[in-house]
């Protein structure tokens, strides 16, 4: 029977190789040192058992038919050789084989149990099977496969797989696997099973844990029409797996299929993690249901429900807490094909960098195409088939519809809170749509909304916003921020605005194997890719608010923005004084821009806008009506060399260091290359008025050029404004009567360089300097830099006229030097000495006289050097003090003598260190000759002496009379010492008085004794004797 059983094996694709095999009538058929294998060369499982008992029934064996009972294998082993791909034998191998194999009547098998050692896991199997006779004929429906469903591996590649995963795991010891069939062979939906498996711990690149347990069950349908339940469960403790872990895990569920289906009909489950964590989040407890069912009223199609709940959601950066999240799937499972679906998720807080959210809701919705596929079979790395994503998904969102719905009650963010927070979007091929993002802040409201055409890639944005745009300041760049932080908002502005741009191509944009989405967004050049098309137009008003603390009332702007080019037609600014209307050009491409202004604001409220070294320059200005400033300036960004003004001006009731002008007016201001210069200048005032051609100054060299200037204003008050060292230095010099002044030349405004070169054409009347009065004064007048020349001077003098010139020379400090030249003709003695003296006098005469100063300064009256010469005719002089001490001494002699007139008297004198010297005054009277010698300086201290000659003068014998008299002549020689106004005169000789006394014996002796007649001294110039004659 040996060969009989080997050739039924061979029959079945098997070799027997045995030790021993015989028929032993207590046990039935025994084996020992039993080796089965595969026949075929594809290799296949090698069975090795050390005994093998076939017991058969006795009472059929006496009718000689063989009725198995039992089949016991006792210390086995199953070895299966695997060729892998890289050339590594592998095997597969089950140790410790025991188990038996009960036969039943009516054709039932029983397995009690069996068992084995699987790579150190215990196996135990369990099965009772009716119908057994059919096993070899049994015929499994064959389940209807999905188009393009990748092939399920072979048994050969999952068992290279097994092995593979088995050489890189460990087990823990009392590892068990226990598996329990039954069913009725000849009814492939009679089977049920359950397996169970138990782990102590593992390790393993897929899984490491502790307490591992996983249970299966399948329960058999009751008729054909229903489907196999399968039911699982699967616990672990301190579970960790490449894509996360848990401290605690609890997976279960419920499958139904059908045998014949290709995918369960519905399902199931439910996971519960305990501290659960990925690589990027984790988070305190999670549960998550979901389930699904085949739609009976569209087949193929099913529908999937979940909910989850997360508390203690944390990543690196974000936590948070999802009170709710629940969706619905519609899937078509043919091939995978989403059909539609809805996702809500509510959170009670979310935090992150920067951010908080409380109380938020997330709903979206969606619609797809059943014909539009986004799984394609494909291989993983491995090789393993599969269902892949499409690439790119883009494309495929063209036949999706998706809404998006948002809310929350608060979010806060960079010290930005923001309340009832509310957005609506959609999707509909190729348009997306943001309907509405609304948000509430502290103060005012913010309505966006967006339109994109993915075709032509063409964003629409329209903004609404009535909060203060500072509260938003922390979302914008460094210079963005610079450039708000200049506005201030009393009351909250509003802003209309409408913008559109078009994108970048999408393949510059979305994300590429080597290139995230935000790098792809950091390599694009938006200024050449997007701005070029970048439209905006908007509307901004404004009440009480400010510009870099310059206030306004209200203010309103539109914004149009096109092709790069920036305009602002329409800036209208109120103020209590005025307005100012600006209209504003900015080319982005050139950088170009022009401002064009009008405005009727007084300028002192632009003082914040300007340096601090300007403010006491703008201090200077008052304005009693704003003024009118009209013009346009141009230039390029960065590059104020091109800067250029054209401007108008036109002011009244204006002062200026506190002297007003009526009018005052710029027709045509323009600055360009650092030039600045103005046209037709005027300025008005009661008195007259002054007018300039032209007028240039250039900020390179700080020099101002005047053109053919014209003056009648009255000097005072212009001295006055500009500066308070022009009117000290002027404030000698009085025009009485505006005088007109024509003016051209430079003026340098650097004080360090003074290069100063102007001429002056002045025709004045009724001026005065010091006491002196000239009815008129002509000069021509040349100021080269620290030099002020006169030339031409020519004025009415007392009757008479005077001429000259002069130079002064500002550059000594202190005081100026200067030098003159005058010459006085036909002056009227007593016109001049009614204003060089205060006191009543009856001083006459016609008086010529030349005056050359060759070196003085102004700061010191003793550094005058220079000399001069003078002549009088018909005079009468016996009023001038230093006279009068000498006259009643002449009187005394001859009645008259000292009261005569002089027809004529001349002098040469010099003048040094502020002293005037003289050793020629020469001055002829009837019936005597004065000669004077002596000095007086600038204190008028005198020190001179003073010779009356008799009848020197007489014709023919005058000489011979004089020094007949010259005795007598020596009675009138007199010492004058004193001051000019105070002069104390006294006689060289107090002899004469005695010899005098004959003549006039009463008078002398008063005059000794200081007795005189009251009326007598009235009428006489005896009235100005010095005390010392007096004596």
């Amino acid at each position: 029977f040996q060969a009989t059983l080997v050739a039924a094996l061979q029959q079945r694709g098997w070799e027997l190789e045995y030790a021993r095999l015989r028929l032993r009538w207590m046990h039935g058929i025994v084996g020992e040192g039993l080796h089965f294998k595969p026949t075929h060369a594809g290799g296949g499982p090698e069975l090795f058992f050390d005994e093998v008992d076939f017991r058969l029934n006795r009472k059929d064996l006496e009718i000689f038919t063989i009725t198995p009972e039992t089949l016991s294998l006792r210390r086995g082993r199953c070895i299966w050789l695997l060729s892998g791909a890289d050339g590594r034998r592998r095997d597969l191998s089950l140790e410790k084989v025991e188990g038996i194999l009960r036969y039943r009547e009516p054709d039932q098998y029983q397995l009690d149990p069996l068992t084995g050692e699987f790579h150190g896991v215990t196996i135990r199997i369990e099965a009772s099977l009716t119908n057994a006779s059919h096993l070899a004929s049994i015929e499994w429906p064959q389940r209807a496969r999905m188009p393009d469903a990748p092939r399920g591996a072979s048994t050969t590649e999952f068992l290279h797989r097994l092995a593979e995963g088995l050489e890189r795991c460990t087990l823990g010891s009392k590892s068990r696997i226990a598996l329990r069939l039954q069913g009725d062979v000849r009814q492939t939906n009679s089977f049920s099973t359950t397996a169970e498996i138990d782990v102590p711990w593992v390790q393993s690149p897929w899984l490491n844990g502790t307490n591992v347990a996983f249970s299966v069950q399948i329960s058999p349908p009751g008729s054909v029409q229903n489907p196999f339940e399968l039911r699982w469960t699967l616990a672990g403790v301190s579970c960790e797996t490449p894509w996360g872990g848990a401290d605690r895990l609890n997976f279960g569920g419920t499958l139904r299929q059908r045998v014949r289906d290709p995918f369960p009909s519905s399902g199931n489950w439910v996971l519960e993690t305990a501290r659960a964590r990925m690589p990027d989040v984790e988070w305190g407890a999670l549960s998550l249901r979901t389930s699904f069912r085949g739609m009976t009223n569209l087949p193929g199609q099913i529908e999937v429900e979940w909910g989850a709940h997360a508390a203690g959601l944390q990543s690196r950066e974000w936590s948070g807490e999802v009170e709710r999240a629940e969706g619905r799937l519609s899937l078509m499972v043919s091939d995978w094909v989403p059909l539609g679906g809805q996702v809500e998720v509510e959170s009670s807080r979310v935090e992150g960098p920067g951010m908080a959210v409380f109380r938020s809701a997330v709903k979206v919705g969606f619609e797809n195409s059943p014909t539009n596929r986004f799984w394609v079979s494909g291989k993983t790395s491995e090789g393993v088939e599969t269902l892949l994503l499409q690439r790119p998904v883009f494309p495929k969102l063209e036949f999706v519809k998706i809404d998006v719905q948002a809310s929350t009650d608060w979010i806060q963010t960079r010290g930005v809170l923001a309340t009832n927070t509310s957005l609506k979007a959609e999707w509909r091929a190729p348009e997306f749509e943001l309907q509405s993002l609304r948000t509430e802040f502290h103060k005012g409201r913010a309505d966006l909304s967006l339109q994109l055409d993915t075709s032509s890639r063409r964003l629409v944005a329209t903004l609404t916003n009535s909060t203060d745009i500072h509260l938003l300041s922390p979302f914008f760049k460094t210079n963005t921020r610079r450039w708000l932080a200049q506005y201030q908002f009393k009351d909250l502005p509003s802003v209309q605005a409408k913008a559109e741009l078009q994108l970048p191509p999408w393949e510059r944009l979305l994300p590429s194997a080597d290139r995230t989405l935000a790098q792809r967004i950091q390599e694009v050049h938006w200024d050449q890719a997007v701005m070029p098309s970048f439209r905006l137009r908007g509307e901004i008003r404004a009440q009480r608010g400010g510009f870099r603390g310059v206030e306004f009332d209200s203010a309103t702007a539109t914004i149009i923005g096109s092709n790069q080019l920036w305009r602002l037609p329409d800036i209208h600014a109120v103020r209590p004084e005025g307005v100012l209307d600006l209209d504003h050009e900015s080319d982005e491409a050139t950088r170009d821009y022009v401002f064009r202004v009008k405005s009727t604001i007084d300028p002192k409220a632009i003082r914040p806008l300007l340096p601090e070294s300007a403010h006491d320059d703008l201090a200077l200005f008052d304005f009693g009506t704003p003024p009118l400033i009209e013009g346009e300036v141009r230039g390029r960004w960065r590059s104020p060399e091109l800067l250029t003004v054209d401007a108008r001006f036109a002011a009244t009731n204006m002062s200026f260091r506190g002297e007003t002008a009526s009018t005052v007016e710029v027709p045509r201001l323009v600055y360009s290359n650092r030039l600045f210069r103005g046209w037709d200048l005027s300025v008005t005032r009661p008195e007259g008025s002054g007018r300039v051609g032209e007028l240039w100054y250039q900020l390179d060299d700080k020099m101002v050029r005047v053109t053919n200037a014209a003056t009648t204003l009255d000097l005072a008050p212009v001295c006055r404004a500009i500066g308070p060292q022009v009117a000290r230095t002027m404030s000698e010099y009085e025009f009485r009567a505006p005088p007109g002044v024509r003016m051209s030349g430079l003026i340098d405004t650097l004080k360090a360089r003074a290069e100063n070169d102007l001429h002056f054409e002045v025709a004045a009347t009724n001026f005065a300097w010091k006491v002196f009065q000239l009815g008129r004064l002509d000069a021509s007048v040349h100021w080269v830099k620290d030099r002020l020349d006169l030339r031409d001077v020519r004025g009415d003098f007392y009757g008479g006229e005077i001429h000259g010139g002069a130079d002064f020379d500002f550059a000594p400090d202190p005081g100026s030097m200067f030098r003159f030249d005058l010459a006085a003709r036909g002056v009227d003695l007593s016109l001049l000495m009614k204003d060089i003296s205060s006191k009543s006098n009856k001083l006459e005469g016609q008086l010529d006289c030349d005056l050359s100063i060759a070196d003085a300064n102004t700061n010191d009256k003793f550094t005058w050097n220079g000399h001069g010469s003078g002549h009088l005719t018909d005079g009468l002089l016996w009023d001038i003090p230093v006279f009068a001490g000498i006259s009643p001494a002449l009187n005394a002699l001859a009645p008259g003598l000292g009261n005569s007139r002089a027809r004529h008297g001349r002098g040469t004198f010099i003048i040094t260190n502020g002293v005037i010297f003289t050793e020629d005054l020469d001055i002829r009277a009837t019936g005597m000759r004065m000669k004077s010698s002596g000095t007086v300086d600038f204190d008028k201290r005198v020190q001179a002496r003073m010779e009356a000659e008799l009848l020197r003068d007489t014709p023919a014998v005058g000489f011979l009379l004089s020094k007949l008299f010259w005795p007598v002549s020596k009675l009138f020689e007199f010492k004058i010492t004193g001051t000019l106004d105070k002069p104390k005169t006294d006689q060289l000789y107090m002899v004469p008085r005695i010899l005098l006394a004959p003549l006039h014996p009463i008078r002398t002796l008063k005059g000794i004794f200081g007795g005189r007649e009251r009326d007598e001294t009235e009428s006489s110039p005896e009235a100005t004797v010095p005390e010392a004659e007096k004596k």
